[in-house]
């Protein structure tokens, strides 16, 4: 599976990034974000609709999106996933994005809220490494248990 790290620079209020591309197939489309104080609902115009996991804790935390809801209730159900998606969807920017044709994990990096949860300086000038790192590694961890759960399995991913 062809695997891209891509770091994207601050741009007029929006953090610096973080985004981990994996071209790996789904039978459905599966939409993460986590669930932020006054109007964080986000618009399902187009795209799947909010569905509701089973796990409650999950369901307090996160906004879930899916085509189906027993595609999500498969990737919650596996142990260590809920943890694994709480340490990831931090910031409001932070997206996990399952796509028919690949994931996208999308997270920022020097947002408040991440600075606050790995004990970081709000402001530091330049280029926070060992915090890219740690960020860096946490996305491949998630991927890596999306992947083997929801990958490839008696269908074509092309």
């Amino acid at each position: 599976m062809a695997v891209r790290l891509q770091h994207m620079s601050r741009y007029k209020g929006v953090p610096e990034r973080l985004q981990l591309t994996v071209s790996t197939g789904s039978p459905a489309r599966l939409i993460v974000k986590r669930r932020g104080g006054f109007m964080s609902k986000p618009l399902t115009w187009f795209g799947p609709p909010i569905v509701e996991p089973m796990d409650p804790s999950v369901r307090e935390q996160l906004w879930i999106r899916s085509d189906e809801l027993v595609f999500v209730d498969r990737l919650l159900g596996r142990t260590g996933v809920a943890a694994e998606l709480a340490r990831n969807v931090i910031a409001r920017f932070d997206v996990i994005d399952l796509k028919p044709k690949g994931l996208r994990i999308l997270r920022a990096v020097d947002d408040s809220a991440v600075k606050k949860r790995f004990d970081r300086p709000l402001l530091k000038f330049g280029r926070d490494y060992e915090l890219i790192e740690t960020i860096a590694s946490e996305e491949w961890k998630l991927a890596v248990m999306i992947v083997e759960t929801l990958g490839p399995r008696g269908y074509d991913a092309a």
